[in-house]
């Protein structure tokens, strides 16, 4: 949608070495109110 925020999620821990795209945070503005979802990332 035109007015979505996308946010790319990265995790950075010592134990896992490197950093590791985790997934997509989307932001929906509808109706006034803010809806979140996160698409993962399996790799």
């Amino acid at each position: 949608m035109k007015n979505d925020i996308m946010i790319w999620v990265y995790s950075d821990w010592e134990a896992d070495g490197a950093t590791q795209h985790k997934g997509i945070l989307t932001v929906q503005r509808i109706r006034g109110k803010e809806i979140y979802s996160l698409e993962y990332n399996e790799s």
